[in-house]
């Protein structure tokens, strides 16, 4: 939901001049920029250290809702799948800059009620970890998406004839899947970023200042 359009922003702007997708399937994006990698073991990227050399920025977008998978699927693709990405990456450009997309309500003591609190914690204190010198993290409330895509949890199904309502009087709780995207993509490509964890009104201020950028 995410992903995509963060693909679309970096193959727009004029400072990308390459880009490494890895994902289980190809888009079949036909753009000279672009360089698709259909990857099977998300636990394992060494196979891919050729690929991943001097690497500038990494754009981390895999996300999984906790009500789509088991409590031991959550935790792999949360932590599991970061780690094995990061610990190439530091072999292969351990100067990278990387861009989180995690969760509201990260819990640093990780022993929220809400499972996911804790393991989106758990991703961010691995992220924190590792050589990169910058580490960027953004915590996104509510996304809101502007595609047929949409989250399959209950809640989200239960109220729908509410969400416009509670959108309105609660500004600051919500984003769109596009406005998340691209204020992560300025925040990769540009150096002046000074904070290195976004929560979602500081992620709608730099989508409001991206006119001016």
């Amino acid at each position: 939901m995410v992903w995509n359009h963060v693909l679309k922003e970096l193959l727009g702007n004029k400072q990308v001049w390459k880009i490494i997708s890895i994902w289980r399937r190809k888009t079949w994006i036909k753009n000279k920029k672009l360089i698709e990698i259909a990857h099977d073991n998300f636990l394992d990227f060494s196979t891919l250290e050729s690929q991943l050399q001097a690497i500038d920025v990494c754009i981390y977008c895999i996300w999984v809702y906790q009500t789509s998978v088991s409590k031991e699927d959550f935790m792999k693709i949360t932590c599991d799948y970061q780690k094995a990405l990061t610990d190439t990456l530091e072999k292969t450009s351990p100067d990278i800059k990387f861009v989180l997309f995690s969760a509201a309500w990260a819990d640093n003591s990780e022993k929220s009620r809400m499972f996911f609190a804790k393991w989106k914690w758990r991703a961010e204190n691995l992220l924190m970890q590792t050589c990169f010198p910058k580490k960027y993290i953004f915590r996104p409330w509510y996304i809101h998406p502007t595609t047929k895509k949409r989250p399959n949890w209950l809640l989200y199904k239960i109220f729908i004839p509410m969400w416009w309502f509670l959108l309105k009087i609660m500004p600051n709780i919500w984003i769109k899947d596009i406005e998340l995207a691209k204020s992560m993509v300025r925040v990769a490509l540009d150096e002046k970023i000074i904070p290195n964890t976004f929560e979602n009104k500081t992620i709608k201020n730099i989508y409001s200042q991206l006119i001016t950028w």
